[in-house]
């Protein structure tokens, strides 16, 4: 490359830095990456981030191969809210309850769709018994875990993120004081790391931001598709104000 480039007349030059950049920009910017998406419904809200849904008996066949033998058997499985970061029942965490009821009622009874990124040896997302991915329900078709965090029951998850709009939901919801925000003590706290998060190479060097998939498969049908995921820079220092 070294010699090309020295012996190259200005088009050629110009061919290569342009190859370099559409090269370096969509490596950058877009990533194709599978999802699984699929049909259930809730039957059951343990906190804010975990439902057990039943699955469609077509999502269940479909999707066999995914499946444990329990949650082929039974057609249950167990859901995490990926990208976000609730009040946890099992520490008995300020406002655990509050985050959970509000997510039943975004949840109701309704039938609700799944979508979990697909590993590159064809595994499902998973967090030890729980498959971890966005959950939207409704006509609209909006994902839940957004929806949470825009209602200050939830907060991005700095290290497992989806970058915007999620950030910018909990900074809008924490300047509103919703929900956990109107305590002032969780306010202050998560201000002051969000500032040093994203206001110092060291700590930003840790967030990690998550490929996310298309919005609404309103098919109705379980099927493994493929989304150019954009990355999706969250807000700085700057942005970040009390």
């Amino acid at each position: 490359m070294y010699k090309l480039i020295c012996g190259a007349n200005p088009m050629q030059l110009r061919k290569v830095v342009l190859t370099l950049t559409v090269i370096l920009a969509t490596s950058t910017t877009a990533t194709a990456q599978q999802f699984a998406s699929f049909y259930g419904t809730t039957v059951d809200v343990f906190d804010g981030d975990t439902i057990t849904i039943r699955l469609s008996e077509q999502s269940r066949q479909a999707f066999q191969r995914f499946l444990t033998p329990t949650e082929f058997r039974t057609g249950r499985v167990r859901v995490q809210l990926q990208g976000i970061d609730t009040p946890q029942r099992r520490r008995n965490d300020p406002y655990w309850s509050h985050s959970r009821n509000y997510l039943a009622r975004l949840l109701g009874n309704q039938t609700v769709n799944v979508q979990v990124l697909v590993g590159r040896l064809g595994q499902l997302n998973r967090n030890y018994d729980m498959m971890v991915g966005v959950v939207r329900a409704g006509r609209n078709g909006r994902a839940v875990n957004l929806q949470m965090i825009d209602a200050g029951w939830a907060k991005d998850d700095a290290y497992n993120s989806f970058g915007n709009p999620y950030i910018q939901a909990q900074w809008q919801a924490m300047n509103r004081r919703r929900g956990i925000w109107g305590d002032r003590e969780q306010y202050v706290a998560e201000n002051e790391f969000r500032i040093r998060l994203y206001g110092t190479d060291r700590e930003y060097g840790r967030i990690k931001t998550m490929p996310y998939p298309s919005e609404g498969r309103t098919s109705g049908e379980a099927v493994v598709y493929k989304s150019k995921t954009p990355f999706r820079r969250g807000v700085g220092k700057v942005d970040w104000q009390k």
